[in-house]
């Protein structure tokens, strides 16, 4: 089966532009032949917390990598003098497309407690993460 990014007769090849993030990071090897490539890139900052998202895009300009990660934190203190600021959640998430459309999704969440990391998981889906 091909990826629906082929490039169409009389074409020219988008040039890939650099990713801001590492696309292929967390990308199981054996999944890798799968996975429709990202070319262009665009990255979205929020800028109230400590959060971002990166939409990928394949020679076709169809979505075909998906990433977020954001932390929420809070301000606490033991003597109530002295504050410091801890994670109190967050979740790192990247997706990607495979040659058939369906969507491979890796996602770890953070809790409150930062000493004991929560294990990552991936899942399949028909839609791109969110």
């Amino acid at each position: 089966m091909s990826p629906r990014s082929h490039l169409h007769p009389g074409r020219t090849p988008p040039r890939a532009a650099a990713s801001p993030v590492d696309w292929r990071r967390h990308l199981p090897a054996r999944w890798a032949a799968m996975v429709v490539e990202a070319l262009d890139f665009t990255r979205h900052v929020e800028y109230e917390m400590p959060a971002w998202r990166v939409l990928g895009r394949d020679a076709d300009g169809a979505l075909c990598f998906y990433a977020h990660d954001y932390v929420l934190t809070e301000g606490r203190s033991d003597n109530d003098e002295d504050f410091y600021t801890v994670v109190t959640a967050g979740e790192a998430v990247r997706g990607w497309r495979l040659c058939d459309d369906r969507w491979l999704i890796y996602r770890q969440l953070r809790g409150d407690d930062e000493r004991i990391p929560t294990r990552p998981f991936y899942s399949l889906s028909d839609r791109p993460p969110r």
